[in-house]
Order: C-alpha cells, then sequence, then structure tokens
C-alpha cells in the first residue's frame, strides 16, 4: 500500500459498514469513509470524503467503486470514482492520482519494485 500509494497508509474494516482511512505520514487523516459494499475478489464500494485540502473537504462525500474480473490469467481492474457534484474539482485532482496508483500498483506486482518518479508526502 505505502509503496503505490505515494507513502500512505490504510486502516479499515473490510466489511459491509465498516469504516476506512487513509493516513498520510505523521498520523494526520486524509481520506476516509464507509464500506457500502464489498464481494471478495470482485468488487468494493466506498463512501469517499477529502479531509486534508479545505476545497476537496468542501466538496463533500464521493463515491468509489472497484471491480475485479478475472480475465484469464489476467485481472481486470476497473475504478470509477464520482461526485454527486458537476464540475467537481476533487474528483478532477483523483483522475490524475488513480492511473498513478494503479501504475504502481502494476510495477509491484510485475517487478516487486514502486515506480521510483512517484513523489511521496
Amino acid at each position: 500500500m505505502r509503496q503505490c500509494w505515494f507513502g500512505i497508509t490504510q486502516e479499515a474494516v473490510w466489511k459491509k459498514g465498516g469504516e476506512w482511512k487513509l493516513i498520510i505520514p505523521g498520523g494526520q487523516i486524509a481520506d476516509q469513509g464507509k464500506v457500502l459494499d464489498i464481494v471478495k475478489g470482485k468488487k468494493i464500494v466506498l463512501t469517499w470524503r477529502h479531509l486534508f485540502t479545505p476545497a476537496f473537504k468542501n466538496e463533500g462525500t464521493t463515491r468509489m467503486t472497484i471491480t475485479f474480473k478475472q480475465k484469464g490469467s489476467c485481472t481486470d481492474l476497473t475504478v470509477v470514482h464520482e461526485s454527486p457534484k458537476l464540475n467537481s474539482k476533487f474528483i478532477a485532482k483523483v483522475a490524475q492520482g488513480w492511473p498513478m496508483i494503479i501504475s504502481g500498483l502494476k510495477s509491484i506486482l510485475e517487478t516487486g519494485k514502486p515506480i521510483a518518479e512517484f513523489s511521496t508526502w
């Protein structure tokens, strides 16, 4: 987690209704929410509230869905992060972050090493 999430750690209760949070180095909570739905090996649906940047915090709660589909020996991973707010600046920002996180995960799975160029907190 820390290697592909820019040094961030996560605390979570991975069951429906469970709480989760992303913690930046130093202990501050960056994001938090609840598990809306979870089906092992198939999907995770979370509410997501950013707490670190005031402008994003003021946008309220978003929803993030990750789905996994087995395709032969590979897994198709899809991330949908959405907001009820039109033209959400937070969603625009995470739209830049998700590809970097997924690329970092792919690198770790394939090589055992994170992508060195990604910055940390």
